[in-house]
């Protein structure tokens, strides 16, 4: 979700017109762009926390589904309880770490300013404080990982958002230049008040789908293949230059929603990406899904017979080429070498 945030976010400075430049400078421009995308984190209030309770008819081929001695007709008297959990924040965010809310032996929904997780409990399954409890402490934990995502994510537009302001600087001085090249005067008319992002004090709402929305199928530039331990470091602060360079890329928690096939979705983000960028460190070695994405585009790009993997090497060489010695054959770039380096070789081979 974060990465949706930040797409839109670079995506709406690299479309500000000439005439917000004219009343503002860059400074005042990146301020703004800061405080508008600055998101609230979910806070529970555990304190105030209520419940309610439901008579109802539970199935025990529903509640015992792998029990062969009952049929559909087989039931038992049973409540649904519910305990609502007030909190203050942007809901939307509860989704940004996706299947992260889905549990076996309770359903949680989340509404605009309360969460609720609601159980149910027969004769032999009773509900006592101590369960709750728990279930609370593991939301709060998640709520935790949460907001260290969100502060990284403002420590990272804080950066990123003024070198993106003053690059579309650059480009409307460089649009005007070609444009007075003509020689002919420019047409006087009123400057038009301009605003970014969402109004102040509102939280962040995720984009419309329109006829000219980006669907999730259209082409991209780069897969991201990675270990998840990697993100943080490594492939967010990469993501971040990509978007401030608007060269497109398909990541995993952008694009895989609650409830979706993940393999599913993996096939379709590789079939769909220009090239595979692999970022290969200590925590890459011996993981499934990333070595199944490396295995996937070499064999694509064998298949196809064109450069496909892009190996990227965040540990020492000789470690990588010890464990997977059919890389020897490709030429790979160094993360030590810095990431503008990193970026303009990116430019250069999707230039070719």
């Amino acid at each position: 979700m974060l990465h949706n945030i930040r797409r839109r976010l670079f995506d709406e400075i690299s479309k500000l017109p000439e005439s917000f430049f004219i009343q503002k400078d860059d400074e005042a421009i990146s301020r703004e762009f800061v405080e508008n995308y600055t998101l609230s984190p979910p806070r529970l209030h555990i304190d105030k926390m209520t419940r309610n309770a439901e008579e109802t008819e539970f199935s025990l081929r529903e509640l015992y589904p792998s029990s062969q001695y009952y049929d559909e007709s087989s039931t038992v008297q049973g409540q649904i309880v519910r305990i609502y959990v007030p909190f203050e924040g942007d809901h939307k965010l509860f989704r940004h770490r996706g299947n992260s809310l889905i549990h076996s032996d309770y359903d949680v929904e989340v509404r605009q300013n309360e969460i609720i997780l609601q159980y149910r409990t027969w004769s032999n399954f009773q509900l006592d404080r101590g369960r709750i409890d728990k279930h609370l402490a593991d939301l709060d934990k998640n709520l935790d990982s949460i907001r260290s995502d969100i502060d990284q994510f403002h420590q990272e537009i804080k950066k990123s958002i003024p070198n993106a302001v003053a690059e579309r600087r650059k480009q409307v001085e460089r649009d005007r230049e070609k444009i007075e090249k003509l020689g002919i005067p420019a047409r006087v008319a009123s400057v038009p008040q301009a605003q970014v992002g969402p109004s102040a004090g509102s939280t962040v709402k995720e984009p419309k789908t329109s006829k000219k929305a980006k669907s999730t199928t259209e082409n991209r530039d780069v897969f991201l293949a990675h270990a998840g331990l990697d993100k943080n470091n490594y492939v967010r602060p990469f993501c971040a230059a990509l978007d401030i360079k608007g060269i497109s890329y398909w990541l995993d928690e952008a694009e895989i929603k609650w409830g979706d096939d993940i393999t599913a979705k993996i096939n379709e983000g590789m079939r769909i990406s220009r090239y595979v960028i692999v970022f290969i460190s200590e925590s890459f070695l011996g993981r499934k899904w990333p070595e199944k994405e490396m295995s996937t585009a070499m064999s694509r790009e064998n298949r196809l017979g064109k450069t496909i993997l892009l190996p990227l090497f965040i540990e020492k060489a000789e470690v990588i080429l010890n464990e997977y010695p059919l890389l020897e054959g490709k030429s790979y770039l160094e993360w030590g070498k810095g990431l503008q380096f990193i970026l303009d070789m990116l430019i250069d081979r999707l230039a070719s």
